[in-house]
């Protein structure tokens, strides 16, 4: 007996069509027009770790193109010869976003795992970072014959547009103490501070006529409590945030 084509068997197969027909892969997002080194540190001790548990020297790229996109065909070079040194890969960023590369030699560009570059930052003063554009010819940003670079700390530029903020103008009132003893809680907000004395800001010492007396406010002077006694003064200003 010859078998029967099942009834089933169009629906499924026009089903599986219609599903190869509709899946659309994802866009890959564009690539970037604009982008920054905002920071970078070049002696990682204590910082942030990579994938492998190394604490590798690091690069921050902040996106400062005004719309969200990736760093695909960019390039980081410790070189000004070789500006194409290293190619990131096609890292997604968020419109102001930022990005962290490691510095470490490893050279690893996949956008599932932490990057690499193929270089390693320089500590000594003189060293030299950039980003380049898909072009590999334009600087995004630079930093030639920067300085040399302290442990765990970072190194870049202030952000464009900045406001300062004033916390406390000299002659700010103040409560200061020179202790012969640690003072248990006193940052705490419900510290009892009324036996110490009151000054006003700049609070500290110098040597008779010396450049920093002039900066000194009223009742600020401590230096009969603190010299040859004491090198810790304890100062309470109140703030409005």
């Amino acid at each position: 007996m010859t078998p029967r084509a099942s009834v089933f068997s169009l629906p499924v197969a026009v089903t599986v069509l219609a599903t190869a027909l509709f899946a659309v892969p994802n866009a890959r997002a564009a690539t970037l027009t604009d982008a920054k080194i905002s920071e970078f540190v070049a002696n990682n001790n204590g910082g942030i770790v990579d994938e492998d548990g190394d604490r590798e020297d690091w690069i921050e790229i902040w996106n400062t193109s005004g719309i969200a996109g990736d760093l695909g065909g960019w390039y980081l070079t410790d070189d000004p010869d070789i500006p194409t040194k290293w190619e990131l890969p096609a890292i997604e960023m968020t419109s102001g976003g930022y990005s962290v590369i490691f510095a470490s030699g490893k050279d690893r560009a996949n956008v599932a795992n932490d990057a690499h570059t193929n270089f390693r930052l320089q500590q000594e003063a003189g060293g030299y970072l950039a980003l380049v554009k898909p072009d590999g010819v334009t600087i995004a940003s630079e930093f030639t014959d920067y300085p040399e670079q302290s442990k765990d700390i970072a190194y870049g530029v202030g952000i464009e547009g900045e406001t300062p903020v004033t916390f406390f103008s000299a002659g700010a009132q103040a409560k200061w103490h020179v202790p012969t003893r640690p003072v248990a809680n006193w940052t705490g907000t419900d510290f009892d501070d009324s036996a110490w004395n009151t000054g006003a800001t700049g609070i500290g010492y110098d040597s008779p006529g010396g450049a920093y007396e002039s900066l000194l406010g009223e009742e600020g002077n401590v230096r009969s409590e603190m010299l040859s006694e004491n090198a810790t003064v304890y100062i309470l200003s109140f703030i409005l945030i």
